[in-house]
């Protein structure tokens, strides 16, 4: 997931958050607001240590370019594998 993180926010497609915003309110109306626009990324909700990210899998067209992603890191990593083990 971290990668497809990355991957958001070098195409700006990922928003920060201003830390601790409360859990119950605002971390909804901003995941609200940037739905299928921007995923969002919370760090210390509500003043908890554990990060939030809302919004990553936005719309369609972004798990199918997901999905294409993983794909290519899968058949890489098999290849590699294979060449190292032969």
């Amino acid at each position: 997931m971290r990668s497809w993180l990355r991957h958001l926010a070098a195409s700006d497609r990922l928003a920060v958050a201003r830390p601790r915003l409360s859990l119950e309110f605002e971390l909804a109306a901003v995941a609200t607001r940037l739905e299928g626009r921007q995923a969002c990324w919370f760090p210390e909700p509500g003043g908890h240590t554990i990060p939030v990210v809302a919004g990553f899998t936005g719309n369609r067209a972004w798990m199918a370019e997901a999905m294409v992603s993983i794909s290519r890191l899968t058949r890489r990593t098999h290849l590699m594998m294979s060449w190292m083990s032969s």
